[in-house]
């Protein structure tokens, strides 16, 4: 009987030590400092975090968080410094810092987003600047964003705009277009349209432009360290973001921080 527990034993211990060697004690992921509501919040609040508490008990794997300026996030995932960098949309030139869960070569997979956001132009009430769906109409000055956000290249070079990213923050841009510094700004839809309706001084005399300019899906990206090291753990916590986005489990919680946020 003695003998049998030892064997055991030895198979446990060696099953758990395979484990160790096929799997990081944790997975480090920056995000950017800046308030990006209602998905990244500089406190750590906000849906995507509530999405990857539950993958982080999916997979068994602590989660560690670490908050940069956006641009140094992605210079410290091309250096291998963190594992991940959460809520970047898919830019070709990005693939040089990292990866995305991708189904080629040149193609992310979708379905492993973490959310869908847009972006759109927001002016002074009373402004002729304007966004028909295709072009834009009456921009005769400078266009402001966020700094390091990939739209800044798309208006640069599919629309020929001069831009003004100079700055980080929605509240930064919109100061910025009420002091008549830019006579626009392209900004993510969401996190716009809460500083907007929250702030009376922006509220009043700033409004968001119809249509959006752009929808696109955000995604966690792992740098090739990572991947190298763990491809199975790589696929399998894309993976289960996916299953976590579509559960029930966390659109309660989604439903529950608007509930809490509004």
């Amino acid at each position: 009987m003695k003998r049998i527990f030892i064997i055991i034993f030895s198979i446990f211990i060696f099953t758990f030590f395979l484990f160790s060697l096929d799997n990081p004690d944790k997975i480090v992921l920056g995000y950017d400092e800046v308030d990006n509501y209602p998905w990244v919040m500089a406190d750590q609040t906000g849906i995507t975090f509530e999405l990857l508490k539950i993958v982080e008990a999916k997979i068994g794997i602590k989660i560690v968080y670490e908050k940069y300026p956006w641009k140094r996030c992605l210079e410290l995932l091309k250096d291998n410094k963190i594992d991940g960098a959460i809520n970047s949309s898919f830019k070709k030139e990005r693939l040089e810092m990292g990866t995305y869960p991708m189904i080629s070569e040149t193609e992310p997979d979708i379905t492993k987003r973490i959310h869908m956001e847009g972006y759109s132009l927001y002016r002074l009430k009373g402004s002729s600047v304007a966004w028909d769906g295709k072009n834009f109409i009456n921009v005769n000055g400078i266009i402001g964003a966020q700094t390091s956000f990939s739209i800044v290249d798309k208006l640069k070079k599919d629309f020929g705009l001069t831009v003004d990213d100079s700055v980080k923050s929605v509240d930064e841009n919109f100061n910025k277009l009420l002091k008549k510094r830019i006579v626009g700004a392209v900004l993510q839809t969401s996190a716009a349209d809460f500083v907007l309706e929250n702030s009376p001084k922006f509220k009043d005399k700033i409004e968001k432009v119809e249509p959006p300019v752009e929808y696109k899906a955000y995604y966690i990206m792992l740098s090739y360290d990572f991947i190298k090291k763990y491809p199975d753990i790589a696929k399998k916590f894309w993976q289960t973001i996916q299953e976590v986005r579509e559960s029930k489990e966390f659109l309660s919680k989604q439903k529950e921080f608007f509930k809490k946020n509004k």
